[in-house]
């Protein structure tokens, strides 16, 4: 099996969360952040649409018990990028393309467990691929944001930018 990579992923080992997490499953779950998990019973992961969110994500977990990095690789979680990956050596997953339920049309990023048999991509409830960040995301650095993208308004830990030459409106969800 494989989980869905959308923005800034947080990928969890499963295992560890029964032995580590305190409180266990339950716990993890009464934790979650946000709607955006999936699980194929090796791996859960959570998307974030920033990465300090990812980070605010990841320390709760270690305070929870789990561990990131032990200096030279992933022990029970790793944050993964979208388009670039691992943001820290991983022997436990792997990363990389798919076809979603064989669409040629329909290519996300998954992680899968090493090892494993992909037959399937795990995707959280309520996901659609036509309202997607892999089919509608834009991806724009933080150091990099355009001038015409005006910040308009903050609504519910949501930032709503504006293109002042298109009017388009660009989302950003947040955690607080």
């Amino acid at each position: 099996m494989a989980i869905l990579i959308e923005g800034i992923s947080v990928v969890v080992r499963c295992r560890a969360i029964m032995q580590s997490y305190i409180g266990g499953q339950s716990s993890f779950m009464k934790d979650l952040p946000n709607k955006s998990l999936c699980a194929d019973g090796e791996l859960a992961s959570v998307a974030f649409m920033t990465p300090a969110d990812a980070k605010l994500y990841v320390d709760l977990l270690e305070k929870r018990g789990l561990k990131y990095f032990n200096g030279s690789v992933a022990v029970d979680l790793v944050v993964v990028d979208q388009n670039t990956g691992f943001r820290a050596p991983c022997n436990w997953a792997s990363f990389g393309k798919s076809k979603l339920n064989n669409q040629d049309e329909c290519t996300v990023s998954v992680c899968e467990s090493v090892p494993t048999t992909v037959n399937k991509v795990v995707i959280p409830n309520g996901w659609t691929y036509e309202n997607s960040l892999t089919a509608r995301g834009v991806y724009i650095s933080a150091d990099n944001i355009p001038s015409k993208l005006k910040l308009f308004k903050r609504d519910d830990g949501v930032d709503i930018y504006i293109d002042e030459n298109t009017g388009q409106k660009f989302y950003v969800g947040h955690l607080s």
